[in-house]
């Protein structure tokens, strides 16, 4: 796919004089991970940002960093799994089955976890700011309306 990017064999780049992927919709941190996953094969970026990343992987069918993020999505604590989904817009393109991956655990572990997994999910979630809280609960009752 890169490759037939960079030799301006996609639609949008027939007749371009230079071979340039436009990536100026994605945060340059999700860029540079995605070109370091490229080159290395690995790659590091913020929580906040994994979901970012699956999307511009899916944005330029960019299959083995799709997966690789799928897997690393799908190993997370659930702790670590809602400070990431706390970074997602709203608007973001994440697939439902992501989103289960993230909040069926989640809520399992708070209904069945007791006090101390809610002093857990307390501590995770204390130094995230009211933006990323709000677009927490949002994810968390934008689930819960798609029922079970």
């Amino acid at each position: 796919v890169m490759r037939a990017r960079f030799s301006c064999r996609f639609s949008d780049s027939v007749g371009a004089s230079s071979a340039v992927i436009d990536a100026t919709m994605f945060d340059p941190v999700v860029v540079r991970g995605a070109v370091e996953f490229a080159y290395f094969g690995a790659c590091r970026v913020p929580l906040t940002e994994l979901a970012h990343l699956w999307s511009l992987a899916d944005f330029w069918c960019f299959g083995d960093l799709a997966k690789a993020v799928e897997r690393a999505w799908t190993a997370l604590p659930f702790h670590s799994s809602l400070q990431m989904i706390s970074g997602i817009d709203a608007d973001a393109l994440i697939p439902e089955q992501f989103l289960r991956t993230v909040i069926d655990p989640a809520a399992i572990a708070l209904l069945n976890g007791g006090l101390s997994c809610l002093r857990q999910t307390h501590d995770c979630l204390a130094d995230a700011t009211a933006e990323a809280l709000a677009r927490l609960q949002g994810w968390l009752l934008r689930e819960a309306s798609l029922g079970d």
